[in-house]
C-alpha cells in the first residue's frame, strides 16, 4: 500500500488531499441524504 502511495507522490499528486477531499464528498453526501429522509417523513 504504502509503495502505490510513494509512486502515487513522485507522480505529482497528493493522496492525502485525494482523502481529504473524498471525507468532505461523503460528509456532503450524507447531509443530503439525511435532508431528505427528514423531508419524506
Amino acid at each position: 500500500m504504502s509503495r502505490a502511495y510513494r509512486v502515487r507522490i513522485d507522480a505529482g499528486e497528493d493522496p492525502a488531499a485525494d482523502r481529504k477531499m473524498e471525507k468532505a464528498r461523503m460528509r456532503a453526501a450524507m447531509t443530503v441524504s439525511k435532508l431528505r429522509d427528514n423531508f419524506e417523513d
